[in-house]
């Protein structure tokens, strides 16, 4: 009586497993220096307005791909700029429903797949040439003044 129990146990351990995404406790091939967060407008009612989040890294990158970043809600494509020393990792998305924004479909409709405050994101990276992707949780994110673009005259 007690082995199938057991065995029920381990199958829905694996499978509730499977499915959610584990955030990196153990040291990467990079270091978060900073990161911060800046809503913008446009001058023009056509240029829309949005949020654009930059991750600082300053430790050297070991053969990292950075492909994507869990934020407010949103799951995020990502660039990633050399800035002299540093490494920046850029994600933007408009706030406007009227433009389209460059994020990726949520695969889970249930929920999102990180609880995250205002200040926190996640960035997934692949590293080493791996297939496997990994997550890196990115905490006291500092939130910028907005910047509002002024709308210049045709004179």
């Amino acid at each position: 009586m007690l082995k199938p129990i057991l065995i029920l146990t381990f199958i829905f351990g694996l499978l509730s497993c499977s499915s959610q995404k584990k955030l990196e406790t153990l040291s990467s091939s990079f270091e978060i220096a900073k990161s911060s967060v800046q809503e913008w407008v446009g001058g023009r009612p056509e240029s829309g307005s949005g949020v654009k989040l930059e991750i600082v890294i300053s430790k050297q990158l070991d053969d990292v791909t950075f492909e994507e970043v869990y934020f407010r809600e949103q799951l995020l494509a990502c660039k990633t700029v050399a800035d002299g020393a540093n490494f920046i990792v850029l994600s933007e998305y408009k706030t406007t429903r009227s433009t389209e924004v460059d994020t990726k479909e949520i695969k889970s409709k249930n929920k999102f797949p990180f609880e995250l405050k205002a200040s926190e994101a996640v960035i997934g990276f692949k590293e080493g040439g791996a297939d496997i992707m990994r997550y890196l949780k990115v905490t006291g994110i500092k939130e910028k003044p907005p910047l509002i673009f002024s709308r210049k005259s045709k004179d």
